[in-house]
């Protein structure tokens, strides 16, 4: 009975194995797993939730409720609004040695996190988070960007999610992990990310150096590609961009639906963290555990399980299924607004978890199914540039309207949920309505003939 039940977390361990990849892709593999176990460990303490958490509840009281909520929500969008930088990034790195660009990155985001150690209890403290979790996101955009390309070449399109989703889940477990401890030290000792920013910021040089061994497969012929087909610089790049959205029908209406769709999703989260503290009163531990901890233990359980179905079927079928996900999160968060109870957002984080676990995954490989290989640093850049925009003005929208209603405290929570729900619905209910390419085809990289593979730039 007990080898039975062992036998599912000997394969789950094992799947992590590099001798289970193909054999072409294991020793970039496994200098990844390395890297991407050690990195996390730095990004992790410059979350926007998590910084959110410590400015939230160490500057009430010293800067305006107001202006710290406004606060808030822009180390919230920083994430995501760093993003609109992505197609700058392509332009930049095109025809560039991948991994050296990405080191140059990482040595920078690993001195900023460092800065945090310092910033005092005031207002030029507040500004020191602010620009310095601004920069770090900026920095890890570039990163992000580098690496679709980097995943292109070294891993097989029908083999992609299955490597990725294991080192996703090498991801969460140290940003789970640094989430709760600094959640935990910061309820014994105010000044205790003095010393944990620092000490995150050494794990990311040893990452940083792991990542340097990494080598990308036909590296000369994809740098070649790209000043042929994207040209070099921002300029080029952000022309790419438009071009694929003027003539690929198909991934414009995706992207656009996404826009939407995460629209809501990001709507909720900026109040979500004002409200676990001016409402549920939660401390630095227990809101941590609930916005970081638990979702990124979750999502790591279920990246496996996303993976196999995104390996099978195009985006467009993926997103029909994961997107409700989103929809019943934000639910149970407006349910919890309304009857003041913390068992549903304890619900909700957990559901969080699996929504993300599949949305971490199509953010990341979703656009392999429209781009070719020698243009997938534009396409990720279109993608990711649309949710940098929806990233700044999604969670100033929902703080916006959380202060709005600041003269109705027992509506401002479900209203906010309300609305954003609405809106996820939306677009969840628009890629119903998308016609995936070719559907006798399935699987990444396979279901679609380009527009753009062969035309002239």
């Amino acid at each position: 009975m007990q080898l039975s039940l062992l036998k599912p977390v000997r394969n789950f361990v094992n799947s992590f194995n590099p001798s289970q990849m193909p054999g072409l892709s294991r020793q970039a593999y496994r200098r990844e797993l390395i890297a991407w176990s050690l990195l996390p460990i730095m990004t992790g303490a410059a979350e926007g939730k998590v910084v959110g958490v410590i400015v939230k509840n160490a500057y009430t009281g010293i800067i305006p409720e107001g202006t710290l909520n406004l606060f808030v929500a822009i180390l919230i969008a920083s994430k995501a609004f760093a993003n609109t930088t992505s197609l700058a990034w392509a332009g930049m790195s095109a025809g560039k040695h991948k991994i050296r660009f990405a080191n140059m990155l990482m040595v920078i985001t690993m001195l900023l996190v460092i800065a945090m150690a310092f910033a005092p209890f005031n207002f030029l403290g507040i500004w020191i988070f602010l620009v310095a979790v601004i920069g770090i996101r900026v920095c890890w955009t570039g990163v992000v960007t580098i690496r679709t390309s980097v995943w292109a070449a070294n891993y097989p399109s029908n083999f992609r999610a299955h490597i990725t989703g294991r080192l996703f889940i090498v991801h969460t477990l140290p940003v789970a992990g640094v989430s709760a401890i600094i959640g935990q030290a910061m309820d014994w000792n105010p000044n205790a990310f003095r010393i944990v920013f620092p000490l995150a910021a050494v794990a990311g040089m040893f990452g940083t150096l792991a990542y340097a061994s990494v080598r990308v497969r036909g590296h000369k012929s994809l740098r070649s590609a790209e000043r042929h087909h994207a040209g070099i610089g921002i300029k080029a790049s952000i022309q790419q961009g438009i071009r694929i959205l003027k003539f690929d029908r198909l991934y414009r209406r995706f992207v656009l639906t996404q826009f939407v769709f995460g629209f809501g999703n990001l709507m909720a989260m900026a109040p979500l963290v004002i409200i676990l503290k001016d409402q549920f009163n939660l401390d630095y531990f227990g809101s941590l555990m609930l916005l970081m901890t638990i979702p990124i233990i979750v999502m790591m359980l279920c990246i496996g399980l996303w993976s196999k179905l995104l390996d099978k079927v195009h985006i467009i079928k993926y997103r029909r299924i994961h997107s409700w996900s989103f929809v019943i999160t934000i639910l149970l968060m407006c349910v919890a607004t309304i009857t003041s109870s913390l068992l549903p957002l304890w619900i909700a984080s957990v559901m969080l978890g699996v929504a993300q676990g599949g949305g971490i995954l199509a953010w990341n490989l979703g656009h392999h199914d429209f781009a070719p290989l020698a243009k997938s640093s534009q396409y990720m850049g279109v993608h990711v540039t649309l949710f940098g925009i929806r990233g700044l003005l999604a969670p100033l929208a929902g703080v916006g309207l959380y202060q709005a209603l600041v003269h109705w405290p027992a509506w401002d929570g479900p209203v906010v949920f309300a609305v954003s729900g609405v809106i996820s619905a939306a677009g969840a209910i628009g890629f119903l309505l998308l016609t995936p390419p070719n559907p006798g085809l399935e699987g990444n990289s396979l279901s679609n003939p380009n527009p753009l593979a062969n035309t002239p730039d």
